[in-house]
């Protein structure tokens, strides 16, 4: 700490020469006033460098405040990167499942046809050939035989699936060579290159099936 400056020699001689230089039977008296004029010179100047310090010392503090305020910029930006980050299979995965609504829709609805032949006939009708979706840039439009029999049409089935097409084929087999049963299947569609309409990587498929007890199974999730 930097000493008063009324400590200072010349200071005290200055004071000394004003209060003393005289004789007589006030320097006694005199004395004490300068002793009392002293201490308050003194106390003055520490306060008022006690001022200038504290002056100083918010300066420091708003450094030391901005310099917190930047690292909780960065780790908030870094949390919002980890969140991000963390979002993006979330979100993958819940445009898919809206994409596989197509295919539980039509597996229920071939159900209800099924049922519904099976009713009046006794029995179930097939189709072995995929109708739907391209696969592999396959066209699968032309309706089977058994689809026509069974009331089974599809919609837009040549428009592109990006565009509100169907991102689905379907089939329907005959089980250990049995006429009270089936399995209809449901396979996410491909163009040319191989990328598929659901899970939009290159040879992945998704694959539904159902069958008589109408409890559709997920065969394989885009794999």
């Amino acid at each position: 700490m930097v000493s008063p400056s009324c400590y200072r020699p010349e200071n005290q001689n200055k004071l000394r020469k004003r209060w003393l230089n005289q004789s007589g039977g006030l320097q006694k008296t005199r004395e004490r006033r300068y002793n009392i004029i002293k201490l308050a010179f003194c106390l003055k100047t520490a306060a008022t460098q006690k001022d200038l310090g504290t002056r100083v010392k918010p300066s420091l503090r708003t450094n030391r405040q901005s310099g917190f305020g930047i690292k909780s910029l960065v780790l908030a930006v870094a949390v919002l990167v980890v969140l991000f980050a963390l979002s993006i299979p979330f979100y993958q995965n819940l445009h898919i499942k809206s994409l596989q609504a197509e295919a539980k829709v039509m597996l229920s609805y071939m159900s209800t046809l099924q049922a519904a032949y099976y009713t009046d006939s006794g029995r179930y009708l097939y189709f072995t050939d995929f109708y739907g979706a391209q696969i592999k840039g396959k066209e699968n439009c032309e309706r089977p035989e058994g689809a026509k029999d069974l009331g089974f049409l599809l919609r837009n089935c040549s428009k592109d699936p990006r565009a509100g097409g169907l991102r689905y084929a379907y089939k329907v087999e005959i089980v250990d060579d049995r006429a009270d049963t089936y399995k209809a299947t449901a396979l996410s569609g491909s163009d040319l290159s191989g990328e598929s309409f659901v899970c939009g990587d290159v040879d992945v498929f998704d694959t539904w099936s159902v069958d008589p007890s109408k409890e559709q199974v997920h065969e394989a999730f885009c794999e």
